[in-house]
């Protein structure tokens, strides 16, 4: 399953409970982007940030592709079109 386009800002529509990994997608977004060229340190094997992907599962366990597509829409950052790409194969979810 192919990510959404961004749309303008879904918040309103997150649950609370999610915030805090909305707003630790968005630092790592903005900080180090999900994606490197080289793995190592924060970024596995894939060259996809390490805690990004957990944070995926996470959500793919509690709810699915639906969830995710909910909280990518959420995250703030320039590159987040980079996230979709980090979570590529978790669950149904496909960049």
């Amino acid at each position: 399953m192919a990510p959404p386009p961004r749309r303008a800002s879904t918040r309103s529509r997150v649950p609370n409970e999610w915030q805090s990994l909305i707003d630790e997608l968005t630092t790592i977004g903005n900080a180090e982007g999900f994606l490197s060229f080289r793995a190592g340190g924060r970024f596995n094997d894939q060259c996809r940030h390490t805690r990004a992907r957990q944070i995926g599962m996470q959500l793919n366990m509690r709810g699915g592709s639906a969830l995710m597509r909910r909280i990518y829409e959420s995250v703030d950052c320039t590159n987040t079109r980079q996230l979709a790409a980090a979570w590529d194969e978790i669950g149904d979810w496909r960049y």
